[in-house]
């Protein structure tokens, strides 16, 4: 599943999700990603890219593949699917975006993965165990050579509290990838700051630190494949300071 982001002519983003067609971006006569581009799409989201299936995880073992000349099975080209398809999204969007850069989603990678697309660290929920886990899991990526990463903030599966989101909020503020995305089409449940009540969404609008980074940040990430060591010093943005206890369900602004 992929989902194109596009902006109306109200200026709102629109997410079309569309079947695994970005593959064949690979052959440009058929210039699928030019006629997308066209119609004002910015950036391509590879999503369920394993590829993942339904009721079985993903490809049987005895599926085939190519593998440039070198046919195997699915047990050696299962880690590697998910990073071409990476790189023929990136390479279609390059061709006929540009001078603009590409920007492109990917669930599923290999080493190398970080000269094409971000990633963020797949389905989680909307506890504080998962949210202690999305630092660690960031941090490794990041110094694994993986820097433009990120997590689904305040869970994809189930409903955070309040204070779970605004934690949430500040945690992802200091990585590359910061997005707010969750199974509320489900539970029909709006995951908004605006949607927790007055005294959470005046702290996360006032908590505008995320914009001064953003711009240095994904260009560190994105130029060259560099990796961002994510440690310490980058908890400290001008006064404020983090102050991380170990259970994590409390951070303390000082």
């Amino acid at each position: 599943m992929h989902c194109f982001l596009l902006r109306s002519f109200e200026g709102h983003r629109i997410e079309v999700q569309l079947s695994y067609i970005v593959q064949i971006y690979a052959y440009p006569k058929l210039q699928i990603a030019n006629g997308l581009v066209e119609a004002g799409v910015k950036g391509v989201w590879n999503d369920m890219n394993e590829p993942a299936v339904f009721e079985i995880g993903t490809f049987p073992e005895d599926v085939r593949h190519d593998f440039d000349g070198n046919p195997c099975s699915h047990r050696k080209g299962h880690n590697v699917y998910g990073m071409q398809m990476a790189r023929a999204t990136y390479n279609g969007l390059k061709k006929f975006l540009m001078p603009n850069r590409p920007f492109v989603i990917t669930r599923s990678g290999y080493s190398g993965m970080q000269r094409y697309s971000s990633v963020w660290t797949g389905d989680n929920t909307a506890s504080w165990e998962h949210l202690w886990l999305a630092n660690i899991q960031c941090q490794r990526l990041s110094i694994s050579g993986v820097s433009f990463a990120g997590s689904d903030v305040g869970g994809f599966i189930g409903e955070p509290d309040g204070e779970l989101y605004t934690r949430w909020i500040q945690l992802a503020t200091f990585h590359t990838f910061f997005r707010t995305h969750s199974a509320g089409n489900e539970t029909k449940f709006n995951q908004e700051p605006w949607s927790f009540g007055a005294k959470y969404e005046f702290i996360i609008k006032n908590f505008k630190v995320v914009f001064h980074g953003v711009p240095f940040n994904c260009t560190e990430a994105i130029v060259d494949g560099k990796s961002i060591k994510l440690n310490e010093k980058h908890f400290a943005v001008g006064m404020i300071k983090f102050k991380v206890e170990k259970n994590f369900q409390r951070i303390i602004l000082r």
